[in-house]
């Protein structure tokens, strides 16, 4: 498993970003590298506005809530102007408004 300094620097700017941390604990840095590592986390740019997107998908939501997750329900989008995998890139805020 790699450790969470090991990781890509993007990528643990992501799961800092998505989990919203700035003072990190090293059981926090374990448990992010965890769930990267376990292909339990994504990130990438909206198509649309080029924000990043993130969606992380933990076995126990109660260490995870305060994340900025990617909202499906709340924001579905406009399935009658794009395609359903263009909509899964967009983030809430282009589908939304798009």
């Amino acid at each position: 498993m790699t450790k969470f300094d090991d990781l890509d620097i993007e990528i643990q700017r992501d799961l800092l970003e998505w989990y919203n941390l700035v003072n990190v604990s090293r059981e926090e840095k374990e448990m992010l590298a965890k769930l990267y590592n376990d292909g339990r986390f994504a990130s990438w740019d909206c198509p649309e506005c080029k924000c990043r997107v993130y969606v992380g998908d933990p076995e126990d939501w109660d260490d995870f809530q305060g994340v900025l997750q990617r909202d499906m329900i709340s924001y579905p989008g406009y399935q009658e102007k794009y395609t359903y995998d263009y909509l899964m890139k967009m983030c809430d805020d282009c589908r939304r408004t798009g």
